[in-house]
């Protein structure tokens, strides 16, 4: 009453590295867009001020801004 033999095992183990593989790429994917959407954010509610559009945009710092706004 061989219930587990090797091909179980080898099954196993494959199921076990591509779940872990899976949510490997999954968490890193999920982690750039929760930052990406973060970040989107902040800016439209100003909490961050931007120089420039698109693939341009820089995030500029508070004190400069501050500077050329005074």
């Amino acid at each position: 009453m061989d219930f587990f033999t090797a091909a179980h095992g080898v099954l196993l183990l494959t199921a076990v590295v591509f779940t872990a593989f899976g949510a490997y790429v999954g968490r890193r994917s999920q982690t750039e867009e929760i930052v990406e959407a973060t970040l989107d954010s902040l800016i439209q509610d100003g909490y961050i001020k931007t120089e420039g559009y698109g693939a341009n945009m820089e995030i500029i710092r508070w004190k400069e801004w501050c500077n050329e706004n005074d």
